[in-house]
This record gives structure tokens, C-alpha cells and sequence, in this order.
């Protein structure tokens, strides 16, 4: 969530600080919309304005694009893209798969929004094998926002390709990284009114095509826009040139539709925040744990609800009270026993079998 990025904290010293505020901002956004969906009557706010939550995974995404770019280097050969893989895959997997274990363990087979006939062995095998992505009953009933991280694999995926294209634009403006991400993106709008809709919908009750509904919504070609726009900031922020044919291409993906506006909107305020380098201590720390956070503060979304009866928690609490529980998680357990350890175990993997690959510095 992006994610792949914000799983392990870095030396302060090597870290973008405004990056991270970005990622706190993006993670709270998040608790917000969850908290609020867990505690339903809770909140005084809008539904309009708890409706904006949602929106911080697109941040991360984003903020993926502008990472990514930022950290993969000017290798393309074998080795680099072995290198980075290998790194990506320590940095994210490990504790995706011990949530995901946690999830099974205690919820089972049990139905959800998701699955509302239950979970199913094949949403579980295909979970574990990061390609729930494949099912609309798989991409998000085992971990609550696994559907996030599919998004962010994928991306993986097809990265090395993006990189290749702007390393063969060289000093020349590059068209042709915005042209597939628009390709991919219009192509995706077109497969899913005309594949994929009608051909998975007879398979699903009337009171269950929402589940195919959001397959579409949340599968990577409806999301790529998201990384587009992070091109961009990679370009004006680090390399000073404005991609005057890539900002057009994604404005004109984007701005048709509501999601493309807000996505446009939150380039605009990464841009800001980047450009003047803007900090904010509370919000870098909450960016630096927010993959922990992420996978962990659904459990932790609906206990100002349940509190109500025992003790009140204003609800301009909720949301604190949220973050910290899950910022405790991250901090106590997940980052020393888990993340810092498989991050290391990573780099190590990476120096020794890919040797001509220079580490770069953690954004």
C-alpha cells in the first residue's frame, strides 16, 4: 500500500520526511473511513467528508509511483530487477502472510462482506499465493484491505517494463510510460463493461454482483492512473522537467470521472507537500509503521463503539485512539520481530547474489 513501500522503517537520517507525512496522512484517511463503517452513529462528521477515506489508499499508490522511480535506480539488467524483487519481496510478504495466518485462525471459514457465502479454501490457497487479485471472492475477504496489496504485486509486476521505457527516453521528454499507463487504464474500463461484467455476472446471485462490481473497481488497470501521477512527481521533484504530454495523458484519464478528480487533487497536494518539504513529526511516524498499521487497524476500528458502554470516547478520539493501538502493534511487535528482521534478511539475499545491484537509499 504505496503499501510495498511503507513496510519497514529506515535510519531517520536516510528518510524522506515528507514522504512520510504523506503516508501518515494516507494511513489516516484510512482509519477514518473504517473507524467510521466499525462505529456506525459514532461520528458528528459528514458522510461526505468520511467519504474522502477511502481515498488514502490512492494516496499510497502515489506515492508508490513516485518511490518506485525514485529507488529502483538506472539498472535494468537481470541482476537489478532480481535484486529489487528480492528486497520487495522481504519488505512485504513475510508479515502479509502472518496476518493473513492470524485472519484464518481466528475468523475460519466465516462469511463476510466479501464472502458472503464464506470463505472458501481457494480464496485462502489463493490469498497465501498473493494472487487473490484472480477471484472477486478471494481479493479481499481473508485480510481486510489484502485487496490494496494485490494492487501493489501487480504494479511490481509490470514495473521493470515502465522503467525501461523512461530509460530509453533518456534526456528526451518520455511519452511512452504515460501511454501505457493510459492504454492499460482505458483498456481495463473497456474489459470490464464488456468482458468481464457480463461474463462473471451470471455466476453470482442478484444480491451478490456488487462483488463483481467491486472486483473491477479495485483490480490494478482501474488504480494505474494512481502510479501515473507519481511518475510525474518523479520527474518535476527529482529529475526538473515537466512531462507536459504525461501530466495531459493522466488529466485526461483522470478528470472524466469523480475518482480520477480526487486522484488528481491528491497529486496535487503530494506535489505541495514534496515541493516545499513539509513536516510534521506525528504523521512521519504514523507514515513510517503504516503498513503495519494498515493490515492491523481493522481490528481495532469498532472498539470506540464498544467502549461507549463502558467509558466515553468523544469521536474526535476515535480516530487517535485507533491509530495509536495500531501504531503500538507495529511499534512493540511487528517492526522488531517481524519487519526489520525479513527487511535485512532481504538486503542481505539481494548484496550477496546480486552484487553489481547498488543499494539505494531508503525513500
Amino acid at each position: 500500500m504505496g503499501l510495498g513501500e511503507i513496510a519497514g522503517v529506515a535510519p531517520a537520517s536516510n528518510r524522506n520526511e515528507s514522504l512520510d507525512l504523506l503516508r501518515g496522512v494516507a494511513i489516516l484517511l484510512v482509519i477514518l473511513v473504517h473507524t467510521w463503517q466499525a462505529s456506525p452513529g459514532y461520528f458528528t462528521v459528514t458522510n461526505n467528508f468520511v467519504g474522502y477515506g477511502p481515498y488514502g489508499v490512492q494516496l499510497f499508490f502515489i506515492i508508490s509511483g513516485y518511490t518506485m522511480m525514485l529507488t529502483f535506480g538506472k539498472d535494468v539488467s537481470a541482476n537489478a530487477i532480481f535484486a529489487f524483487y528480492t528486497r520487495r519481496f522481504f519488505r512485504i510478504v513475510p508479515l502479509f502472510w502472518v496476518v493473513a495466518l492470524m485472519y484464518v485462525i481466528r475468523k475460519g471459514f466465516h462469511a463476510n462482506y466479501f464472502a458472503p457465502d464464506g470463505v472458501s479454501l481457494t480464496d485462502i490457497l489463493l490469498t497465501f499465493s498473493l494472487l487473490q487479485w484472480l477471484s472477486p471472492t478471494a481479493f479481499n475477504s481473508v485480510v481486510p484491505g489484502g485487496w490494496s496489496i494485490a494492487v501493489e504485486l501487480q504494479f511490481y509486476f509490470i514495473f521493470p517494463l515502465f522503467i525501461y521505457l523512461f530509460r530509453r527516453a533518456r534526456n528526451r521528454q518520455a511519452i511512452a510510460p504515460y501511454v501505457l499507463v493510459a492504454v492499460i487504464y482505458l483498456a481495463g474500463q473497456y474489459a470490464a463493461q464488456n468482458l468481464v461484467l457480463p461474463a462473471l455476472y451470471p455466476h453470482y446471485p442478484e444480491s451478490q454482483k456488487y462483488l463483481v462490481d467491486l472486483f473491477c473497481i479495485f483490480w490494478l488497470p482501474n488504480q494505474i492512473i494512481c502510479f501515473g501521477f507519481g511518475f510525474i512527481l518523479f520527474e518535476i521533484l527529482e529529475q526538473k522537467r515537466v512531462p507536459v504530454v504525461g501530466i495531459l495523458l493522466m488529466l485526461a484519464c483522470a478528470l472524466p470521472f469523480q475518482f480520477g478528480k480526487v486522484v488528481a487533487f491528491l497529486f496535487l497536494f503530494s506535489f505541495l507537500v514534496l515541493s516545499v518539504g513539509l513536516k510534521n513529526s506525528v504523521l512521519e511516524t504514523l507514515g513510517q509503521h503504516s503498513y503495519s498499521i494498515y493490515l492491523f487497524h481493522f481490528d481495532f476500528a469498532g472498539i470506540p463503539a464498544r467502549l461507549r458502554s463502558v467509558i466515553f470516547v468523544p469521536a474526535e478520539l476515535a480516530v487517535p485512539l485507533v491509530a495509536l493501538l495500531s501504531f503500538w502493534v507495529s511499534y512493540y511487535v511487528t517492526t522488531p520481530l517481524i519487519e526489520s528482521r525479513f527487511i535485512k534478511m532481504g538486503k542481505a539475499i539481494s548484496s550477496r547474489y546480486f552484487r553489481n545491484r547498488a543499494e539505494p537509499v531508503n525513500p
